[in-house]
């Protein structure tokens, strides 16, 4: 298995690594199709779901840089973050489950949206079964699609990161791809 993953309402979702491969691919086609390309952001207003590993990996795939928060920011603590970076693409759930309380954030990413005048296309994952879920219909558009990752320079960005924010507005943390790869060789 690739990813394991248990929801708090104990569901528990695996994806072996030929799916991880498989949903990957077809969501950078679908970002390739958007214009997503080497340097580009993408940002992802998702939990610790296998979605977000896919985006990621799609995204990183393509040579674009990725950056994520959690769906309980509100959407100006996400505002304060994904407005520095200027994302091409905002890949968002339309909620999450929570104390065994369901939260709707579709109108908050589209608030985050408007907002920022760089993203040119809102995406969804479907956690709450509430829109269409841009990886199931990425794959079903792009069956057998394939993720050859563009080559590029050691110190290329990969992600960015944030300060807490807590003593002003949250300050850019970028990590570059060879770096965040021995970093993950160490650990």
């Amino acid at each position: 298995m690739a990813i394991i993953s248990v929801l708090e309402n104990g569901r528990r979702r695996t994806l072996t690594y030929r799916e991880l491969a498989a949903a990957t691919a077809a969501l950078r086609t679908t970002f390739a199709g958007l214009g997503v390309g080497e340097g580009d952001r993408v940002a992802g207003w998702l939990p610790n779901v296998p979605e977000t590993v896919v985006a990621m990996l799609a995204t990183a795939s393509l040579g674009a840089v990725w950056s994520s928060c959690s769906p309980d920011f509100g959407a100006e603590g996400a505002l304060d973050r994904f407005g520095q970076i200027e994302p091409k693409v905002l890949i968002a759930c339309d909620g999450y489950e929570y104390g065994g309380k369901r939260f709707d954030v579709r109108e908050r990413a589209q608030t985050v949206t408007d907002a920022i005048g760089s993203i040119q296309h809102l995406l969804w994952v479907s956690l709450l079964d509430e829109v269409e879920d841009a990886i199931a219909k990425s794959l079903a558009e792009n069956p057998g699609a394939e993720s050859p990752f563009v080559r590029l320079p050691f110190d290329h960005p990969l992600y960015v990161m944030y300060s807490s924010g807590t003593t002003g507005r949250p300050k850019c943390i970028v990590h570059g791809a060879g770096g965040t790869l021995i970093q993950h060789v160490k650990e």
